[in-house]
């Protein structure tokens, strides 16, 4: 063993003396704000009763039909605008903000394929699925196969070079070709655009890298 009980017991110890003023500073943080959490936080309970139908009757619904981590996302997409509407009406925010922000937050989402209908919006739609590409994308992607039932590759056809359509259900690489490489040419913004490129570019790359070495070559 690397460490004896003994050094175990005493960095317990002391772990703890060195992480109890950061535990006071939060505390003493939160409690300054319990007041502003009081006065919105009826309101928020009540929202929060009302998600409850979508989870306990649409989530059900979405797995029955065959949607897997999707369904909790989009359960969770349908519950996030009304409690930011409480918020904001709260800290005097008009309601042309509130009804511009909320319109923004319902129609980011990738899952549920809305367009936005304002400035604000295609900007949040436009950072949230370049968010999807590049090094953080290709992280985001792979951590999900061991959440799911997907191999990483078709062994016969890992970069659909052939006619073999692109299924992501079942391999991971394959949600390159079904969504992610077709994300700039969505984007809104020219600026988004350039920096989606940049990052599929890199994308590609790492497949180039992987063909080479399936096949051996390096």
């Amino acid at each position: 063993e690397w460490i004896e009980k003994t050094q175990s017991e005493e960095s317990s110890a002391i772990m703890m003396l060195l992480v109890g003023p950061l535990l006071v500073k939060l505390a003493i943080a939160s409690g300054q704000n319990l007041t502003i959490i009081f006065d919105v936080g009826a309101a928020i309970i009540l929202e929060q009763l009302g998600n409850f139908g979508t989870i306990l009757i649409g989530l059900p619904i979405a797995l029955l039909l065959g949607f897997k981590r999707e369904a909790i996302g989009m359960t969770s997409s349908i519950c996030r605008e009304p409690q930011m509407a409480v918020v904001m009406d709260k800290y005097g925010f008009t309601s042309q903000q509130i009804e511009e922000i909320a319109s923004a937050i319902e129609t980011h989402s990738w899952s549920l394929g809305r367009e936005p209908k304002s400035l604000l919006g295609e900007l949040l739609q436009d950072g949230d699925r370049i968010d999807s590409l590049g090094a953080i994308g290709l992280a985001r992607m792979f951590s999900f196969l061991n959440e799911s039932e997907r191999t990483l590759y078709n062994v016969e056809d890992p970069f659909c070079k052939s006619d073999r359509k692109p299924n992501d259900k079942k391999y991971t690489i394959d949600h390159l070709f079904t969504k992610l490489f077709s994300i700039p040419s969505k984007l809104h913004t020219e600026k988004a655009k350039k920096l989606a490129n940049k990052r599929v570019e890199f994308m590609k790359s790492f497949l180039e890298q992987m063909r080479m070495e399936i096949k051996g070559e390096i």
